[in-house]
């Protein structure tokens, strides 16, 4: 889901791809809207950073 601040939710399929996510997020110095149980809420640039790292997720609508 996108929002009209700029943010997007993203969720994971496994506990390992969010673990790389939150990684590469908190080393890239990211900032969070929120973080679920599988969910985060990133700016859209953070989702282009994750794809570039190659870590699967998918936009929740």
């Amino acid at each position: 889901m996108t929002s009209s601040n700029g943010t997007c939710t993203i969720s994971f399929k496994t506990e390992s791809e969010k673990a790389k996510a939150f990684y590469e997020l908190i080393h890239s110095k990211s900032q969070f809207s929120g973080i679920g149980k599988n969910t985060l809420v990133v700016q859209k640039k953070d989702c282009k950073l994750l794809k570039n790292k190659n870590i699967k997720y998918e936009l929740v609508e």
